[in-house]
């Protein structure tokens, strides 16, 4: 099971997520995670994955897709500070691509103060 919390960043929404993260969760994952984005309605959205135990191909898969639906909302989808073995299963599948990554607060901040320029 997992449990997300949110944090506000200016105009981004931070999903900190903890738990697992596998197939028989993944719908739950995707409508949390859409729970909290429509509700916020901030253009940008960070996933933390730094507290995340297990995570499989349908997790990741579910992140492609939300992706690839906000950014025809005109919205975009980041990651956080994956864990190591979060980090190696985005590699290892090949989907680095989708997601810009924030290794640390201190990158968010910069981001956030480019973007509002």
């Amino acid at each position: 099971m997992f449990e997300i919390k949110s944090e506000v960043i200016g105009n981004m929404l931070l999903l900190h997520i903890t738990g697992d993260i596998l197939l028989p969760t993944a719908i739950d994952f995707e409508n949390e995670i859409n729970s909290q984005v429509y509700a916020k309605k901030l253009p940008e959205v960070i996933i933390d994955l730094n507290h995340i135990g297990r995570m499989d191909n349908a997790a990741l898969g579910i992140l492609v897709t939300l992706s690839t639906l906000y950014s025809t909302q005109g919205r975009r989808l980041y990651l956080f500070h994956p864990a190591p073995h979060i980090e190696a299963l985005i590699k290892e599948i090949g989907i680095e691509k989708f997601f810009p990554i924030f290794d640390n607060y201190e990158e968010i901040h910069n981001h956030r103060l480019y973007a509002a320029d």
